[in-house]
């Protein structure tokens, strides 16, 4: 990473003093001008993977056990449609 962006990432996390950061898009589809979804998933599977005591709280908060982000999000989407 370089410095100015690891500078900007520190100065938000100082403003803002949630001390996470949130992926909001996985990239621009210049066509229809929004955002695309594909691949979204996956960075956000990454990011919570990325620290396993949040990972952690999320599934307690789910009501479920502690495992990989990816078999949170099934199980959840499968508790939906049961």
């Amino acid at each position: 990473m370089n410095t100015d962006v690891a500078h900007r990432i520190a100065q938000l996390g100082s403003r803002l003093g949630l001390g996470v950061v949130a992926v909001v898009g996985a990239g621009l589809f210049l066509s229809a001008r929004y955002p695309t979804s594909a691949g979204l998933a996956a960075l956000l599977w990454d990011a919570v993977d990325a620290d396993p005591a949040a990972r952690a709280d999320l599934a307690a908060e789910l009501g479920k056990a502690d495992m990989p982000t990816k078999l949170l999000d099934v199980a959840l989407c499968s508790d939906l449609l049961t």
